[in-house]
């Protein structure tokens, strides 16, 4: 599913004086950019979108005769199911108790041989155009285990899915209009904060070190951290400790196999216009986050390698204005969708592990790939920005 949310935050910038906790809020509503470039989003207000993506049946599916014709579709948007003869369902129909056929709408439907690339083409390339020009958006996928969701969302090296398709598209689009530096981060919501330099060199230090994690064939990852493993980033605020949580690390994939995803990834090429938005500079940032039985973890935290070593529990904190955060989590400055997929590789195996070693059923597990944009004027010092 996809959908746009809220227009934007303008945030404010105070004091350019670089104390450690600098935020600027939106005490009032204000445009982002100087005089001569008033060119703001538009107001959009439309219902979610909801696209439905019929995969295919495996070779043993086929072989064990599960396709029963259950699932017609009528055109692109209508689908009808249908009760299998040997169901309950079915049975219960033919002594007048229900029906066997009920149809259903969607936005738009995609049959069993869609591509990767045709389906990130109509259903998110727009939105990724809607996203750098302010827009917040939001895309989630729901179904039951094996439905194909993990394919549509991150595919393959050679197949990606729209997450990795619409990272290439937003570092297209922006590439040679990216801030200069990280001096600039997200906080809480959509606050931002003015980092010293101090700040600054903590902030490359910590995602050199995260990005690392990607090529550990035996990961000692709080060795190799060392100081830094205890407090990842002195920017976000500090974490609490599961009681219920043991982990240990679990076999990463070899580094063949990590360097030929990652050499072999294809790449979209496709890009939107960002022209019109004027003199402006992009700084992206990602976190990556899991929710496991009500509790928040973060995936580009480094697993505890001792058994006896809790796995740190995050909590959803409200900021001032009462929108949600996730209080703790790491936020990494990225340059390039390399980078960015790498973070999600990063996070893809902290959640192997967890799967494996701390018995996770799938099933309860939910992840947040987030991306924040700031878009800020390139002009000196700016004192605005605005946060999607």
């Amino acid at each position: 599913m996809a959908g746009r949310t809220r227009l934007h935050s303008d945030v404010v910038f105070g004091d350019t004086t670089q104390d450690d906790d600098i935020s600027f809020r939106n005490p009032k509503k204000r445009i982002l950019f100087d005089e001569e470039n008033t060119n703001t989003p538009v107001e959009i207000s439309e219902h979610m979108k909801c696209y439905l993506r019929i995969r295919p049946f495996s070779e043993e599916e086929v072989d064990s005769k599960e396709d029963q014709k259950c699932l017609t579709i009528e055109d692109e948007n209508t689908v009808a199911t249908h009760a299998p003869k040997e169901s309950h369902t079915f049975k219960n129909c033919t002594h007048g108790l229900g029906k066997t056929t009920h149809k259903f709408k969607f936005s738009r439907i995609f049959d069993s041989v869609t591509t990767q690339k045709d389906f990130f083409n109509e259903t998110m390339l727009g939105l990724v155009k809607d996203f750098i020009d302010g827009q917040n958006c939001l895309v989630f996928t729901y179904g039951v285990t094996s439905s194909g969701k993990t394919y549509t969302i991150q595919g393959k090296p050679k197949d990606a899915g729209i997450l990795p398709r619409a990272l290439d598209v937003l570092f297209n689009s922006i590439n040679g209009k990216q801030w200069p530096n990280n001096n600039l981060k997200p906080k809480m919501f959509m606050d931002v904060t003015r980092l010293s330099a101090e700040q600054a060199a903590q902030e490359v230090k910590i995602k050199e070190r995260t990005l690392k994690m990607v090529t550990f064939d035996e990961p000692d990852v709080m060795s190799l951290l060392g100081d830094d493993a205890s407090d990842l980033s002195i920017i976000n605020n500090t974490t609490t400790c599961s009681e219920s949580s043991n982990a240990s690390y679990g076999p990463a994939d070899s580094l063949d196999e990590v360097f030929s995803d990652l050499e072999n990834r294809v790449r979209e090429e496709a890009a939107v216009n960002v022209e019109d938005q004027g003199l402006m500079k992009f700084s992206v940032w990602v976190s990556f986050a899991e929710i496991y039985n009500e509790q928040i973890f973060d995936l580009l935290e480094p697993i505890p390698k001792k058994k006896t070593t809790r796995r740190p529990v995050l909590r959803l904190s409200d900021d001032r204005n009462g929108s949600p955060y996730i209080r703790g989590l790491k936020e990494i400055h990225v340059t390039s969708a390399d980078e960015a997929y790498n973070l999600l590789t990063v996070g893809q195996k902290n959640l192997r592990t967890a799967v494996t070693k701390l018995n996770h059923q799938s099933s309860r597990s939910h992840c947040i790939f987030n991306i924040k944009i700031l878009r800020v004027v390139d002009k000196g010092n700016p004192n605005h920005a605005r946060v999607s």
